[in-house]
């Protein structure tokens, strides 16, 4: 879970066989996956899905300057638990966000995901309201959020199906 306020900008590093995700609960952000990629702006509801473990810059407009994860995790004393809180003094804009990652096994080679573009953007209103997904997108924020014992194994196994789902829809989309 993370909660950003005006400015900021995190640079994600490239990661072989990960796939990560952000899902938007509160706010807009941008999604840039590097190099040369578009900004894509990202609204409430929305799905991004970085499938190949892309290096990618989410910030609160294009061009704000960027720090890594690993730098925004450390100055931010953040230990796993609760919100990644990070950004300006000024606590304007918040954004709130559930971010996570899925590990391929060594090896792991499927001819489906070889084909996923670098980014895959899930719009609330094209592909989640009234859906299904709607249900896990509550489900998995409400989890994540509230960190009841148990909520690291239930978050997992929503996240598995997020995937799933964002998968098929692309596919879908691709007739």
């Amino acid at each position: 879970s993370t909660e950003f306020t005006r400015p900021w900008g995190l640079r994600v590093p490239a990661q072989a066989r990960v796939a990560r995700f952000h899902l938007m609960a509160r706010g807009r952000t941008w999604l840039e996956v590097v190099p040369g990629g578009d900004p894509v702006l990202l609204e409430p509801g929305d799905l991004a899905l970085v499938p190949h473990g892309a290096e990618h810059v989410l910030s609160d407009t294009p061009g704000t300057p960027c720090r890594t994860v690993d730098d925004v995790v450390e100055m931010a004393g953040f230990d796993g638990t609760g919100a990644l809180v990070y950004g300006g003094e000024d606590g304007g804009g918040l954004t709130r966000m559930v971010c996570g990652h899925f590990e391929f096994d060594e090896g792991f080679d499927h001819v489906l995901l070889e084909r996923l573009p670098p980014a895959m953007v899930i719009r609330w209103e094209d592909a989640v309201r009234d859906s299904p997904l709607q249900d896990a997108f509550r489900f998995v924020t409400h989890e994540v959020q509230e960190g009841r014992p148990g909520h690291a194994a239930v978050t997992r196994r929503l996240s598995e199906v997020l995937f799933v789902q964002a998968v098929r829809f692309w596919a879908d989309r691709q007739g």
